[in-house]
């Protein structure tokens, strides 16, 4: 835990305490639909299944 800061600096913070965002305005105002509808989808669909169809 006392090696991070070292090499991360102020950017730890901004990994470890920035708050989420809310896609509700986009949604209400533009109809907005995400691609995937939770963010597993959305990983699996942007790291895992590249490395699945590369055989790794």
């Amino acid at each position: 835990m006392w090696v991070a800061p070292l090499f991360m600096g102020e950017g730890l913070a901004m990994i470890t305490e920035s708050r989420g965002a809310s896609n509700a305005r986009a949604r209400r105002e533009l109809g907005w639909v995400p691609r995937y509808p939770t963010w597993r989808e959305g990983f699996f669909a942007a790291y895992c299944r590249g490395a699945v169809e590369a055989g790794v």
